[in-house]
């Protein structure tokens, strides 16, 4: 594992930036002391071998990831410790649903132990990871973002077209539950984004429009992901809905 004071937006550049331009004001992480760390698997949890028998395995983007927040205001740790069970947190900066299934897969396939429940955050459907071969190994890399340059495909192709999104999206989600339902396993999916819930409203599996209300962005140290009250209220509007553990 490794141990690390910035990471991703989160950095030093962005944190010198905000300390000099909240000079003389209040800013809550000024003085915050945000530690990232990660397993051997790259992932900002516990090695998976020292999970306890019980627990539950979450998947999302840079906000279940935690970006520019202490590992404790995450809503995944929020909600678990309300629950009093341990947890796996799979969440990774800058992924897409595709990534979801793509662990969910990989989870499976190393044989490693089934969770109680599966709690996942479902990131915006225009994310995409796409692959390039490498000597040997496949090298995933988020394009979906980036900007149309020197005529590149991701950019001109996958962006521009609702319709390959919606199909994706619909593949990715109900196979990754399809696969969790043959184990026996089940998935508490939830979204922030309300386009994603209507357009998978009609599956067989529910998935949760969460609305933290009255809660502005730019809250986090890289005032750039939301911060510990959007967590807070995250974690309880899904302890509100019914789970299985």
């Amino acid at each position: 594992g490794s141990k690390q004071k910035f990471y991703s937006t989160d950095d030093s550049k962005t944190f010198k930036y905000n300390c000099k331009k909240f000079q003389g004001k209040e800013w809550q992480w000024r003085d915050a002391n945000i530690s990232y760390s990660f397993n051997s698997h790259g992932y900002r949890t516990k090695e998976f071998g020292d999970v306890n028998k019980d627990f539950v395995l979450g998947f999302g983007c840079s906000y279940t990831e935690g970006v520019g927040l202490p590992k404790e205001d995450i809503w995944l740790h929020q909600y678990c410790e309300k629950l009093g069970i341990d947890y796996v947190n799979l969440g990774k900066a800058s992924t897409g649903m595709d990534i979801q299934y793509y662990n969910t897969l990989l989870w499976r396939n190393s044989k490693l132990p089934l969770p109680k429940l599966v709690v996942c955050q479902w990131p915006q459907k225009f994310r995409k990871s796409f692959g390039f071969q490498e000597r040997d190994s496949i090298r995933l890399a988020d394009m979906s973002e980036t900007p149309t340059k020197d005529g590149q495909w991701w950019g001109k192709r996958y962006i521009m077209d609702e319709g390959e999104m919606n199909i994706n999206t619909l593949g990715w989600f109900l196979a990754m539950n399809n696969t969790w339902k043959s184990l026996g396993v089940p998935v508490l999916n939830f979204s922030w984004e309300h386009d994603i819930t209507e357009d998978l409203k009609f599956t067989e599996y529910d998935i949760h429009f969460v609305d933290p209300a009255g809660v502005g962005s730019m809250q986090a140290r890289d005032c750039m992901h939301d911060g510990p009250e959007f967590h807070k209220l995250t974690s309880d509007q899904l302890l509100s809905i019914p789970h299985k553990i």
